[in-house]
């Protein structure tokens, strides 16, 4: 079986791997609404809905719909999505917290005043900060004041419901982090003197994030309100302190990486000219989405891992050995083998071009050998061929062997193919097919 590709950023020495995730990126001429995307979510049907700075769009995978805005029920920018437990849709406008039924749009009444977060617990109630206090949806379907006691004189910011605990994470003068119920206001984590953030991932797990230029620390809150560390950065060195369930996309200084979920992996993605934020991101089991101001991104974190060209220039054919060691063999560079942690330049006996027919000669690795074509394979001996530009060429283990022809036009091996019920190998050429 194929080892996961991974490539080495040896920059970063606390990073165990690391590797390149395909990226692709939704625009307008995918179906967006508007290329300004300020936050994504994903429905408990699949669908995912795409805030923008000029409406909402809703994707099923393969197309967008799109709702433009509405005056005073749609607002032109959207910030957060939620869902209640009968599948409706609620959408944070700024000024207010619009509803959708799956068939029309509406407004929830609320005081005027700015939305700086929401929610909805399990009672299916719609819970709010408007203007830095504390609102909860009432019999009738209107957001009051909370009133609550323990929250008198405080400036509430950030909100996210902590389900098993059945209660409330609040950020409290923008620095300290609660865990709030109706009775009860129970400090978490506290960051005065760095810079301080708390989001929540569509995995359900909030994360705490504080930083300073050159240093940044990530935490998440568990199941018992616990802090735990995940990340230590000291300006190029990441250190991962424990391991997530789930992938975890973040930025530091410009550059997106992801945190494989349950892995010290860490993944460099994309620098910052991509401009992709790490809040309002939503992960599903085969990648994560991505707000940016460049488009909709979307990273494969499930699918297939690649090395750029400056790793592997050139890769005409990728084969596996008997020890599921991954081989390189790049025209006009020379092969690399990964051993699924790092590369390796292949330093065997590589052979001597000679017109000889099915002559072997051997030589030391040089400088002009380097000449592969497609379609390398591992026979049923554990040996592994390869088509090369004077010959098929096999691999013994001790040292490479080509099996030449004479004839110019009939000596590069373009593919290869095993007989196993003949023991045979045969080889593509130009002219003809040869047989081995």
């Amino acid at each position: 079986m194929l080892k996961f590709l991974v490539y080495v950023f040896l920059s970063l020495p606390y990073f165990l791997f690391s590797q390149q995730f395909p990226v692709k990126t939704y625009t307008i001429h995918d179906g967006l609404p508007q290329m300004q995307i300020m936050s994504t979510f994903l429905d408990s049907r699949g669908y995912l809905w795409v805030g923008t700075k000029f409406g909402i769009g809703k994707f099923n995978g393969q197309k967008f719909t799109n709702y433009p805005p509405i005056d005073g029920i749609l607002g032109v920018e959207t910030h957060e999505f939620a869902e209640d437990n009968e599948g409706n849709i609620y959408y944070n406008s700024l000024e207010y917290i619009g509803k959708f039924d799956g068939k029309k749009f509406s407004r929830v009444k609320s005081p005027s005043g700015e939305i700086n977060s929401f929610t909805i617990n399990n009672k299916n109630e719609i819970v709010a900060i408007i203007n830095n206090q504390l609102y909860i949806q009432n019999d009738k379907d209107s957001l009051v004041a909370a009133n609550w006691p323990i929250l008198k004189g405080e400036n509430c910011s950030t909100l996210s419901y902590h389900k098993s605990k059945n209660s409330y994470l609040m950020t409290l003068n923008d620095s300290e982090l609660y865990a709030v119920t109706k009775n009860k206001l129970e400090k978490l984590y506290s960051q005065k003197e760095k810079g301080f953030m708390f989001f929540e991932s569509s995995t359900g797990k909030n994360i705490i994030k504080n930083y300073t230029a050159n240093s940044a620390n990530y935490y998440f809150i568990n199941d018992n309100l616990k802090v735990i560390p995940i990340l230590k950065i000291v300006g190029q060195s990441i250190e991962v302190v424990n391991l997530m369930e789930s992938n975890l996309f973040f930025v530091w200084q410009g550059i997106g990486y992801v945190l494989e979920k349950k892995s010290r992996k860490v993944t460099k993605v994309f620098t910052n000219n991509e401009m992709a934020v790490e809040v309002n991101a939503s992960y599903n089991a085969s990648g994560i989405w991505l707000c940016s101001e460049q488009g909709l991104k979307y990273i494969f974190t499930n699918g297939f891992k690649y090395f750029d060209k400056a790793t592997n220039p050139y890769c005409w054919s990728v084969s596996e050995d008997k020890n599921h060691d991954i081989w390189f063999w790049n025209y006009g560079s020379p092969v690399k083998r990964w051993d699924g942690n790092q590369f390796h330049e292949e330093q065997k006996m590589i052979p001597t071009i000679q017109a000889t027919t099915l002559k072997v000669q051997n030589r030391p690795q040089g400088t002009d050998i380097n000449w592969w074509y497609f379609g390398g394979l591992l026979d049923k001996y554990g040996k592994q061929w390869h088509s090369y530009v004077s010959g098929p060429m096999l691999d013994d283990n001790s040292k490479y062997k080509v099996f030449l022809d004479k004839n110019p036009e009939r000596s590069i091996s373009f593919s290869l193919l095993e007989d196993t019920t003949r023991n045979l190998i045969l080889s593509g050429s130009m002219k003809s097919i040869d047989i081995i």
